[in-house]
């Protein structure tokens, strides 16, 4: 109970954080980019929300990290019941923020659409949430969140894409380093999981925990494979003008 309260203050105090985020990020856009002017309600909602949401991972990655460079040996041998109190407070911020950022999406209507955001900001509240409440798993869900270094990316590359800003060198330069750091800052995070999870497989106190962890960070794996394709593909007209457009045409 002493645990689920001090996951609970954490929790609170990041969601009321967010709100200031998501506030003061409207008003900073609104100033300083006139394009933002411009934008109808929608997308500037959904501009205030991305921009929120890259706020969480330059805190959060950095925190994961953080978490395993001053880890005891003892975190490290056991990714599942080692009470880490800087992995608790990792999970805690994170866990305030998907609860904020799923309660921006209700009130604002967003990604109704898009099933499959929904369905990630619930596969992803529950198990955090249970984790802090029952004081277990804690470092391996934070492990998990080394990716958002590469999510912080995909944040930025998808503030560009509202303006249909493709051609700028800051949307170069931003999914060039998306897609130079996603198998070692998102895929291998996740295969890293899956391999303690096998790893430590006699280690979980109930045994269908075994399975679902198995099934998250696999499935997550996946998906992730899925998206590099699908968003790659889209971004290659980009990436080919800017890197070989130039070549190209002075062969001609």
């Amino acid at each position: 109970a002493e645990y689920m309260g001090d996951a609970m203050a954490v929790m609170g105090l990041t969601f009321a954080l967010f709100v200031v985020v998501g506030r003061v990020a409207a008003a900073v856009c609104r100033t300083l980019l006139p394009g933002y002017r411009e934008l109808n309600s929608r997308k500037q909602q959904s501009f205030n929300n991305i921009a929120t949401s890259l706020v969480h991972s330059l805190l959060v990655a950095p925190l994961a990290l953080a978490t395993f460079v001053t880890a005891e040996r003892s975190l490290i041998d056991d990714l599942l019941y080692d009470p880490s109190p800087m992995a608790r407070l990792t999970l805690a911020v994170a866990t305030g923020y998907f609860w904020y950022d799923t309660f921006d999406m209700a009130v604002h209507r967003m990604y109704l659409n898009q099933p499959v955001v929904w369905l990630h900001h619930f596969v992803v509240i529950v198990p955090f949430t249970l984790a802090l409440a029952e004081c277990q798993f804690a470092p391996i869900l934070v492990a998990g969140l080394l990716v958002e270094f590469n999510t912080a990316l995909q944040h930025a590359r998808r503030l560009f894409t509202i303006f249909d800003d493709k051609s700028s060198r800051g949307f170069i330069w931003t999914i060039s380093a998306l897609y130079a750091t996603f198998v070692p800052l998102r895929i291998a995070p996740h295969v890293y999981v899956t391999w303690r999870v096998v790893q430590q497989w006699g280690d979980f106190a109930v045994a269908w925990h075994s399975y679902v962890a198995l099934f998250g960070s696999v499935g997550i794996t996946v998906v992730d494979i899925g998206v590099l394709f699908v968003v790659g593909s889209s971004d290659w007209p980009s990436l080919r003008a800017a890197y070989f457009g130039e070549r190209k045409t002075r062969k001609q």
